[in-house]
This record gives C-alpha cells, structure tokens and sequence, in this order.
C-alpha cells in the first residue's frame, strides 16, 4: 500500500480506512470515485480503500465509513452479481496532510503484482454506480429498506447453506416496506408493491415457502417439498430477489 501526501497547515486529519476484498484475483482499478459527505472510495486489485478529510473524531466517523463499505460493496454484487464481501483491516490517521493517490495490493513479497484493469474497463463500473448510489443515500435519497435489500442479497449469494433463502426473501420483503411506505407487510402492503413493480405473488412465492419451511423449521410434506424445489433450482430460487430489486432500482434510480 502507498500514500503519497503533502503536509500543510491548519488541515483537518485524514483517514484512510482500508479494507480487503473476499476475492484475491480482483483486478480492479477506481480512483476518486467520490461516495458523498467528503469521502473517495479507491479500489486497486483486492485493495479497497475509503478516505477523506474530516475535523469529526475517528468514533463519529468510524460507523459512517462502514456504512460506506457495506453499501458501496453491496451494490457492486447486485451490479456484477458476484459473490464478494469486504472486510475492514486497517485504518490511518494522516495528520495536516492533503493527500493525491492511493494505490494499494495485498501481495507477499515474492509476489509479483498480477495485470490490473483500465479504469474504463466494465469491471470497474459497477463500483462507480454503487458510489453514486452512496452519494443518494448520504444526501438521504436511498432508504434504509433499499440498504438493507441490497445486503440482504449480498448475504444470499454469499452464504452457501439454505439460510441463502431466508436473507433472498428478507430482501424481498425489504422492498415492500420501501415501495409500500409501510413498516409492516400485510396484504395491503403487499397489493402496493406487486401493482407498482408489477409482480406476482407467483414469482416471489419460491422463496416465500422455502423461507417459511426453514425459518419455522415445518417439517409437514408439503413445506419439506417447497424446500426441495428450491433447493434443486438455488441459483434461480435466489435470483428472484434480484429481479425485485431491480424492478424497484428501475423505478426509483433507473441509472442503476
């Protein structure tokens, strides 16, 4: 990892909060992709890193930050629908600095540095679109339900026991309360969401009774058959939470 700075006076800090991403092929290249509230995310191969300066203390920024990373990651499997999670590993505090580049790769050192992606190339665009998405949601145009959608299907594809589908339909069930406005799903709530996405209970109801037949453990013929369905379709089963998504993005950020 690399910091290039140049010291000043009376500049706030600086943090860098620097993470690493699940897959170690990455080849990833994002510069300045600004994510709102004076943030950057970078990502270079694995290395994924967000920075800015700030006068907040590091507790005060530390929860945003994470927001960050869990949205901004999030958003980029919807995008890509590739299984990555994040995890955060360090952090840095550069003090009366204003700093230019990042560029970080979590290597050995006998490891040479695999070949990286052009900045234009479409691997990298999902991260720009899920920046730009972070920017809605500070600027508090993106609902907490569409985060949760987003990480509810993030944690779907990532998990390779049956709870896959609980979190795909918890997902579901975070764009009704978006669309419908209401905390609790009900059949009004319901009506709400399939008339405007424009969706059945037919397409969601896969996932809705394998999720009913492992939350609830039914152990009845019937439910133990609705799981296997699913279980014998898992990649579509699941996919149906990323069809509903997308209706909803469609509809309320159609550049997604």
């Amino acid at each position: 990892m690399g910091l290039k700075a140049t010291r000043l006076a009376n500049q706030p800090s600086t943090y860098f909060f620097i993470g690493r991403l699940s897959d170690p092929g990455s080849r990833f290249q994002v510069q300045d992709a600004q994510l709102g509230g004076g943030l950057k995310l970078a990502v270079f191969w694995d290395a994924i890193v967000i920075s800015g300066p700030t006068v907040d203390s590091f507790a005060a920024l530390r929860p945003r930050v994470q927001k960050a990373f869990d949205l901004t990651t999030a958003a980029y499997v919807f995008k890509s629908k590739s299984p990555i999670d994040c995890r955060l590993e360090n952090w840095v505090e550069a003090l009366n600095v204003s700093t230019d580049g990042v560029v970080g790769r979590f290597l050995r050192p006998s490891q040479p540095p695999p070949p990286i992606a052009p900045t234009r190339s479409p691997v990298n665009t999902p991260w720009r679109l899920a920046a730009r998405l972070n920017r809605l949601y500070v600027a508090s145009k993106v609902t907490e339900n569409h985060v949760l959608a987003l990480r509810d299907y993030q944690l779907a594809v990532l998990d390779p026991s049956d709870n896959a589908f609980i979190y795909a339909y918890r997902a579901v069930e975070d764009i009704c309360r978006s669309v419908s406005g209401q905390p609790d799903i009900d059949a009004p709530a319901w009506a709400v969401t399939n008339n405007t996405l424009n969706i059945s209970q037919q397409l969601t109801d896969p996932l809705r009774l394998a999720s009913i037949a492992i939350r609830h453990n039914v152990q009845s013929t019937v439910a133990q058959a609705n799981l296997a369905t699913a279980r014998a379709s898992r990649t579509q089963t699941i996919d149906i939470a990323h069809q509903v998504i997308a209706k909803e993005m469609a509809r309320t950020f159609p550049w997604f």
